[in-house]
């Protein structure tokens, strides 16, 4: 005190100058794991096609629209026949913890295959079942039959997805599943471009179809076996089959079989590959902004998508436009090009730098008197 008013160091003022602004900082960061809506195109619609994407994967032959869907050649079974496989698809929704409560009570591991759409709504589910330690595959974004759609939409309902869980948990599957199963060469050859594994089921849970019987199907499937094991549909999206998922549950776990993720299932260890969008084994580039060219309407038909004559493999030197000014990148790339690890390290610098400001005035106060 100084004749009776209050005089502020300069260790003070400066104290005080740096946390207000480090204050500010820290509330203007938006944090990873909570994908913005407004940098996604309408839930639950066919989205918009994506250029860069198209050019990567679309180039030379493409086998043409209505071929043979010769699903013998997509994973429809386990590797050992005392497998047992449970997947569910089309959320994540308000419902999934319900299904989480239940294989969490008995141990069971699963396989989530994603809508993106729902996974742009829905944030803290897919979080909460990635960090259960299930596994997480990819379902496209809007659901739609793959073989009644343009190379382009497939393209756009596969990059919208993976950019949503990417953002949302930070891993980029391998893991795909077709809506309604449905798929042909033309599709395959596509999603095989991209490095995807093409998952469908040997049990079908009816669940969808809004089947009451899902406990009496499970208990027919544990007794008669099968020798795949079982790969098994389900859904966590609406009230009704979410609720048939718990008392099923109790009987995979009276029967003689054992529960595997999908990764022991088909045996592929590596689910997650930040590699796989690069269809030529390159690392991944982050992306940049984009000038309003590069979104484009879904337009093109069957018929022209065709006959498109691009290079179907990117470069690694070629860098991809991006949706909006927000950085992102795919996860598992090097430090430098993963902006949600640079903002963690930015801001560590900051405030490591406020410290040592403010250690360096409170020296000098004491030193100098300041």
């Amino acid at each position: 005190r100084h004749e009776g008013r209050m005089v502020f160091s300069v260790s003070t003022i400066i104290y005080l100058s740096l946390l207000s602004l480090e204050l500010a900082s820290f509330k203007s960061q938006v944090f990873a794991g909570t994908p913005d809506p407004a940098n996604y195109p309408k839930l639950e619609v066919a989205p918009p096609s994506y250029e860069p994407w198209n050019k990567r994967f679309l180039g030379g032959d493409l086998p043409p629209h209505g071929t043979e869907a010769n699903l013998w050649r997509d994973q429809i079974q386990c590797r050992n026949s005392h497998s047992w496989a449970l997947t569910y698809d089309d959320g994540p929704s308000e419902f999934t913890p319900r299904v989480l409560n239940a294989l969490g009570e008995h141990n069971f591991k699963a396989t989530f295959f994603v809508i993106g759409s729902m996974v742009v709504r829905n944030p803290k589910y897919i979080q909460d079942v990635y960090a259960a330690g299930h596994e997480i595959g990819i379902h496209t974004w809007s659901h739609p039959q793959m073989t009644q759609i343009s190379d382009e939409q497939i393209v756009a309902e596969i990059y919208w997805t993976v950019k949503a869980i990417q953002e949302a948990i930070g891993v980029v599957p391998k893991l795909f599943r077709p809506p309604y199963g449905d798929i042909d060469e033309r599709v395959r050859t596509i999603l095989k471009r991209m490095g995807l594994t093409i998952i469908n089921w040997n049990q079908d849970s009816g669940d969808a179809l809004g089947a009451t019987d899902v406990v009496e199907r499970f208990k027919h499937w544990s007794s008669t076996g099968h020798p795949g094991g079982i790969l098994s549909l389900e859904h966590d999206r609406f009230n009704a089959s979410s609720a048939q998922a718990v008392p099923a549950m109790s009987i995979v776990a009276a029967s003689t079989y054992k529960t595997v993720k999908m990764s022991e299932c088909i045996g592929q260890t590596k689910i997650y590959d930040s590699e796989l969008m690069t269809g030529n084994g390159h690392v991944a580039p982050f992306f940049e902004s984009t000038s309003p060219s590069v979104i484009v309407s879904v337009s093109a038909s069957i018929n022209a998508s065709a006959t498109m004559t691009q290079t179907a493999a990117m470069s690694s030197s070629q860098v991809p436009a991006k949706l909006s000014s927000t950085t992102e990148s795919l996860a598992g790339l090097p430090a430098a090009t993963n902006p949600s690890k640079n903002d963690a390290l930015t801001s560590c610098k900051s405030w490591s730098l406020s410290a040592m400001m403010i250690l360096f005035a409170t020296c000098a106060e004491l030193v100098y008197g300041w």
